[in-house]
């Protein structure tokens, strides 16, 4: 019939393994899908480009940033579960990953920054629209600092050595 389950028995340890390495395989796949669905959804903002028109710049650089958090997460699974798991080049790739994104977020930052002083000048004489324009311009500045701080903050975490053990 099997032993008896106790509150405090421990697992096997031959089971446990298993789960959790099985565990960490479900979180590196919805990692990588994450990652792939978000940074798709992100570039599919841009397409086609049109660099020089502020409103498209404006409005791409805030859909962007309100996207990135399903690419930041994917990013932060396949990054967990490639260290968790011993899978080297794939929280390498994730490290180099998070770098091209933050430099990315950062250089959509600068561009939104630049689009800012047309759009409140275009809206000057009309108080509602352009209250709709600063709340973005709080929003976007928020987004653009928290994200590349988070961003480059997992990279580093992500690049460390890993204990030998």
């Amino acid at each position: 019939m099997g032993r008896p389950i106790l509150i405090n028995d421990p697992p096997d340890k031959a089971e446990s393994a298993h789960d959790f390495s099985l565990g960490w395989s479900l979180l590196w796949v919805m990692g990588w899908l994450f990652t792939v669905v978000g940074l798709l959804n992100t570039v599919l903002i841009w397409v086609p480009l049109r660099f020089g028109s502020p409103e498209y710049e404006f409005t791409s650089v805030a859909a962007s940033l309100d996207g990135l958090p399903l690419a930041l997460m994917g990013m932060t699974f396949a990054l967990a579960s490639s260290r968790a798991s011993g899978r080297l080049k794939s929280a390498t790739a994730v490290v180099v990953l998070l770098v091209v994104v933050t430099l990315l977020v950062l250089a959509g930052g600068v561009l939104y920054w630049l689009a800012v002083p047309l759009a409140l000048n275009a809206l000057k004489n009309q108080p509602l629209p352009r209250l709709g324009i600063e709340k973005s311009i709080v929003k976007v500045t928020v987004q653009v600092v928290l994200y590349s701080a988070a961003m480059l903050t997992f990279a580093r975490m992500g690049s460390r050595k890993q204990p030998r053990g």
